[in-house]
C-alpha cells in the first residue's frame, strides 16, 4: 500500500495518470464505435461520410470524457482503500476527506464530458455546439463520475479485504481497468439516452 509519511493512503501522481489513461482509452473506443454508428446511421453504409472531423472529434471528445471518469474511479479506489485501512486519504501530497474527493472525481467527470462535447462540436463539421446538449453532458459525466467513483471505491475497499493482497500499482492498475470495464455498458447506454 502507498502511504505517505503520516501513514495515510496516498494517491500519486502515476496512480492518477495511470486511472486517466484507462479512462481517456475506454473513452476513445467508445468515440470510434459512436463514429461507426454514425457513420453507418447517415446513409446506411460505412463510408467515411461523417468526415475525418467527425471521427476525431467523437474519438478526442470521448478520450477526454473517459479521463474524467478514469480520475473518479482513482478517487474512489483511494477513498475506498483509507476507509477500509482507517487511514486519512491524500491525494498529491494534500490530505484530503472522503467527500472532498467524491466532489472532486464527480466535478472533474462533469467538467471533462462537458469539454469533450465541445470540442467535438468544434472538430465535428455536422455538429454545432448548443448549451442544452452542454448541460446534457456536463449531467451524464457527473453520473457517470459517480458511478465510476462508486465502482472505484468498492474495488478499492475490497482489494484490501482479500487476504494477501496488497494495493500495490500493478493491483491497482489492474482494478482501475476492471472497474472502469464494469461501468462500460451504463456509460453507453446514458451516451445514447442523452442523444435522444
Amino acid at each position: 500500500m502507498y502511504s505517505d509519511g503520516d501513514g495515510h493512503f496516498a494517491i500519486t501522481l502515476t496512480m492518477i495518470l495511470l486511472g486517466i489513461g484507462i479512462g481517456a482509452s475506454i473513452g476513445a473506443g467508445i468515440g470510434v464505435g459512436t463514429s461507426l454508428y454514425q457513420d453507418y446511421k447517415d446513409d446506411g453504409s460505412i463510408n467515411g461520410s461523417i468526415g475525418i472531423g467527425g471521427y476525431l472529434g467523437n474519438i478526442l471528445g470521448g478520450a477526454i470524457a473517459g479521463a474524467g471518469t478514469g480520475f473518479a474511479t482513482v478517487l474512489g479506489a483511494g477513498v475506498g482503500v483509507s476507509i477500509l485501512t482507517g487511514k486519512g486519504l491524500t491525494i498529491l501530497g494534500v490530505s484530503a476527506t472522503a467527500k472532498a474527493a467524491f466532489g472532486i472525481g464527480v466535478g472533474a467527470s462533469a467538467l471533462a464530458s462537458g469539454t469533450g462535447y465541445s470540442l467535438n462540436a468544434a472538430i465535428s463539421p455536422n455538429k454545432e455546439w448548443s448549451a442544452l446538449q452542454f448541460m446534457k453532458e456536463i449531467v451524464v459525466g457527473g453520473i457517470n463520475g459517480v458511478l465510476s467513483f462508486g465502482t472505484g471505491f468498492v474495488g478499492g475497499y475490497t482489494s484490501t479485504r482479500i487476504p494477501g493482497t496488497k494495493v500495490g500499482l500493478k493491483t491497482f492498475a489492474v482494478r482501475t481497468l476492471i472497474e472502469q470495464e464494469l461501468t462500460t455498458p451504463l456509460k453507453l447506454l446514458l451516451s445514447l439516452l442523452k442523444n435522444m
